[in-house]
């Protein structure tokens, strides 16, 4: 149970950092207990376990950096902490969100993240990808 606990504390606050535009904290609380509540009602489990699962799946592990030398666009591979991995993550869930077609973001999120869980499509894992390709393809011999 404790180590549960643990994950809750670590996915919160960046999931509500996230979430927090103009100041407005009770807006964002709403919209995660929001999605707590239905993810618990359709998993019958803990919804941040849940959550940390579709972090785990579309967090990179490694990015890239542009630099300009002599007039060209040199791309490096670097690793990056798990932090900003899961901000990173969460970012592009958010931006994944806001793109969708259903009626209130709160939905939008919701269908996210389960289209996330059920297919292992959809924007973030497509983003992933991406950086993955750009990463093998300018990587350094």
């Amino acid at each position: 149970m404790q180590n549960i606990l643990k994950r809750s504390n670590a996915i919160f606050p960046l999931f509500l950092g996230c979430l927090i535009k103009h100041g407005q904290k009770t807006k964002a609380l709403q919209i995660f207990y929001y999605l707590l509540i239905h993810l618990r009602y359709i998993f019958k489990k803990n919804p941040f376990l849940f959550l940390e699962k579709i972090i785990e799946r579309t967090r990179p592990i490694v990015h890239y950096s542009m630099y300009y030398i002599k007039r060209r666009i040199i791309y490096k591979s670097r690793l990056i902490t798990i932090h900003r991995s899961r901000m990173l993550a969460i970012k592009w869930i958010l931006i994944a969100a806001k793109i969708r077609f259903e009626n209130t973001f709160k939905a939008r999120i919701l269908s996210e993240l389960l289209n996330l869980y059920k297919n292992k499509r959809g924007f973030s894992y497509k983003k992933q990808k991406e950086i993955y390709k750009m990463v093998l393809k300018n990587r350094q011999r």
